[in-house]
């Protein structure tokens, strides 16, 4: 997670423009729809506005990142709670309500921004429909010095169907209101309530006018004169039903979508073409969250927020800064995710590709250390061998862990490296990532066998690297959840506000854990509606299925329905082509594309019940029947190679970053003939390896126009494969991204074969074979193959790659 500061503006902080300023003179001009009227004498009703003076929460000290705002409902933008001393707002000293607590209410850092809530009244209603009663908004509002960023509150008076029978509305305080100074000021008003009133909606409006919105707002107050029954804060309720294990998958710095965030050009997730797999098989098989936003920038605090429910102030604008894992002052000082997952007698461990060792607390090549959250905690830093058995390589999840449902943890943290997780390398390599990763999950025990729940997220939005703060920059991202055995509605779009606190939450209750963080996941609303009602029909999983392109393919499936007397009829998705299914569950046909498919098969009954299972059906090519890629020099055994202590320079490719080698094998300090690549490939002469730099870069173009016709059915299977390795214990790594381009040379995806590291060559000096395997993009009419050398150690760079082969069909 190598993320640089965003840059110092060059302009100050704020630059109230006329259009904004004059609206909020308007505003604050004495505005009410309905006459104000003296309260009556009857007794007044307590406080009917939940968390009217923001004490239920947990504020923020930072100023820079959002909170839960319990009681409220975020409209728009990213309304906040600030504790008192703040940085960016006011002090315990700054003139206001004298009965103030240590938390308040301002507008966020987006622009903007809008809470609300509705009040039943209904209780008053024969009071109401008589007239004469009246209803008292108050609160006490400001601003930050000259600033004229402001809080408004608005009541509207609303009938039993909902419709508006009037408003009153509280001015906003400008800064000329404070004289200048940063400050609250009591405000309120009384008005009639119409009759017919059943609710009323509070909403309170904060404005900004530069580049973080400073309107502030406490002790808000709704009364009635006359007697109602006064509502209760309870916290959200929770219907996420209970799993065996859940899968928790973080990716980087990407918007939702192109439209989401109007200010950093970034091409966004959702509808992106570069994004094949998440847009076209993980989307569809489970739920979208559609008004889901991130906490802060930089990367580190939104990390937090999901393990530790708290982001501790930090933010981009904080000292030490957002990204400080290994400094102790930024050890967290609450329990956490992983300790309440300890209590519960839960076994939990985070991984992280291209990780070498386990608790490995120090960066290299594309593996960052704060890639995942845990090290924050004060047991992780504190017990060694307690990281060690909670902090490990991704190939310990992927080939070990998941071998079994008993050695798969209960919870699960999974990273991609800086590169795969779209920070580094782009949307189409974390896309490409996904799709090789994921599918290991899916065919493991823990998910064909047993309830489990996945849950993909992206910690902030931006463009491949962090968004920003200020108007547009909404920081949206994707969340994406895929739930086992049909736990999850497919195809399902959820448009509910939700947050990381959202997702710890959601965590909290599908591992049946009763104790939360903090008062953020306490109070976060998680995302129950995305999850399927019980039914009572059972879709028996039959587990990974494999097939070879024509040979014919036959699958019996089978399922329960506790309705009596009743018969299923099924139905099946994404069968791999020339596979049918029939009423009675009989999968039959002949395979005739190759490929990965992820089959949703569904069985119903008569009363519309139904249950659905998922699995993958992986179809072979037949033999003979494949087109290869004509790569230049894909073994390094065109030209000279050195023979010494190094090597000569790569022939037929381009270096685009020093200079890449050819190295006989054998050469002293080399890999020997038998570490090079196996039958019934040949290691030949040569291998290419970085050379003595830091790291280094190859690329080629090669034109695949003759495969036109084959290419634009969409449905063409590639296959890419490689020998990669590295020396020793060494974490000198080596990787191959495939570009596909059109004839305008426009991406319009990737494969890539993963860094070999130590762990998985078992520290020894080997190239192991790598492959990556999918269908080639229609439109596609060359292939750009690029090779990354990179040192973590010595004065060679020792990534070594040999025999790269790519192939077209089956």
């Amino acid at each position: 997670m190598s993320r640089s500061a965003l840059p110092s503006p060059s302009s100050p902080r704020r630059g109230a423009t006329a259009a904004v300023t004059t609206a909020l003179l308007a505003l604050a001009a004495p505005l009410v729809t309905l006459t104000p009227q003296p309260a009556s004498a009857a007794t007044q009703s307590a406080n009917l506005l939940l968390n009217g003076s923001a004490e239920t929460s947990q504020c923020s000290n930072g100023g820079w990142e959002e909170t839960t705002v319990p009681g409220w409902q975020l409209t728009s933008g990213d309304p906040v709670i600030n504790c008192y001393g703040v940085p960016t707002g006011a002090a315990t000293t700054t003139p206001g309500s004298p009965t103030k607590g240590g938390a308040y209410f301002q507008g966020g850092s987006r622009g903007s921004s809008e809470m609300t809530q509705v009040t039943d009244v209904s209780s008053a209603a024969t009071a109401i429909d008589a007239g004469g009663v009246h209803a008292t908004a108050s609160g006490w509002l400001g601003g930050v010095g000259s600033y004229d960023d402001a809080a408004a509150v608005t009541i509207t008076y609303r009938s039993a169907s909902g419709a508006s029978l009037g408003t009153s509305a509280i001015a906003p305080v400008l800064a000329a209101g404070r004289s200048s100074t940063t400050s609250f000021v009591q405000r309120s008003t009384t008005g009639a309530v119409p009759a017919g009133t059943r609710s009323i909606l509070t909403a309170v409006d904060f404005t900004m006018t530069g580049t973080q919105n400073d309107g502030m707002a406490d002790d808000l107050s709704l009364t009635l004169d006359t007697p109602v029954t006064a509502p209760t804060l309870t916290v959200p309720a929770s219907t996420v039903p209970g799993y065996d294990h859940v899968f928790f998958v973080m990716m980087e710095n990407n918007n939702y979508s192109a439209g989401s965030n109007t200010v950093d050009g970034g091409a966004g997730v959702i509808g992106n073409s570069a994004a094949p797999y998440i847009n076209n098989t993980l989307v569809p098989m489970g739920s979208l969250l559609t008004n889901y936003h991130a906490g802060t920038h930089n990367s580190d605090p939104n990390y937090e927020q999901v393990a530790f429910g708290n982001s501790y102030g930090r933010s981009v604008h904080s000292t030490p800064g957002s990204n400080c894992i290994t400094d102790p002052a930024c050890t967290a000082t609450n329990n956490g995710l992983g300790d309440n997952l300890d209590a519960a007698g839960k076994s939990w461990k985070e991984y992280v590709q291209s990780q070498t060792s386990n608790c490995q607390t120090t960066s290299s090549g594309q593996y960052e250390n704060d890639d995942v959250p845990f090290y924050y905690a004060a047991k992780m830093k504190n017990d060694n061998a307690y990281c060690q058995a909670h902090w490990q390589p991704l190939p310990q999840l992927l080939g070990t862990d998941l071998s079994s449902t008993a050695t798969t943890p209960d919870f699960v943290w999974a990273d991609a490296d800086s590169c795969n997780d779209m920070e580094n390398c782009g949307i189409g390599a974390g896309d490409t990532w996904l799709s090789q990763t994921l599918p290991t999950i899916f065919n493991s025990p823990a998910w064909t066998q047993q309830r489990s729940l996945l849950i993909v997220s992206w910690d902030e939005d931006g463009a491949n690297s962090p968004g920003g703060f200020g108007p547009g920059q909404t920081n949206q991202v994707a969340t994406i959840v895929v739930g086992s055995q049909g736990t999850v509605q497919a195809g399902y779009q959820d448009a509910n506000r939700y947050d990381h606190y959202s997702t710890a939450r959601t965590i909290e209750g599908a591992l049946g854990l009763t104790a939360t963080m903090t008062n953020n996941d306490k109070w976060a609303t998680p995302y129950n509606e995305v999850f399927a009602t019980p039914s009572p029909v059972t879709a028996a999983n039959p587990g990974a299925q494999n097939g070879t392109v024509g040979t014919p393919a036959s699958l019996q499936l089978t399922g329960t329905d506790s309705n009596p007397g009743q018969s299923l009829s099924w139905t099946a998705t994404g069968l791999p082509t020339g596979l049918s299914v029939s009423s009675s569950g009989l999968v039959s046909g002949t395979p005739t594309t190759a490929g990965s498919y992820s089959v949703t098969a569904t069985a119903s009954d008569s009363t519309g019940a139904t249950g659905s299972a998922g699995f993958v059906w992986t179809v072979a090519p037949a033999a003979g029947s494949t087109w290869s890629v004509p790569i230049a020099n894909p073994g390094a055994e065109t030209g000279a190679c050195g023979t010494g202590s190094g090597g000569h320079q790569a022939q037929g490719w381009t270096a685009t970053s020093n200079l890449p080698q050819q190295v006989c094998y054998g050469a002293p300090s080399y890999p020997v003939t038998s570490q090079g690549p196996k039958a019934p490939e040949t290691p030949g002469a040569a291998f290419f390896d970085g050379g003595p730099y830091a790291s280094s870069q190859m690329t080629q173009t090669v034109s695949v126009s003759s495969q036109a016709s084959k290419i634009a059915t969409g449905t063409l299977p590639y296959s890419l494969s490689g020998w990669i390795g590295g020396y020793s214990s060494q974490g000198d790594s080596a990787n191959v991204v495939a570009t596909f381009l059109n004839a305008s040379g426009t991406s319009l995806g990737t494969a890539s074969l993963a860094t070999v590291t130590p762990a998985m060559r078992g520290n020894q000096t080997v190239l192991l074979h790598e492959t990556a395997t999918g269908t080639v993009p229609a439109g596609t009419a060359s292939v750009k193959f690029t090779a990354t050398f990179q040192r973590s150690a010595g004065t060679d760079d020792d990534g070594y790659l040999d025999d790269l082969s790519m192939t077209f069909g089956s």
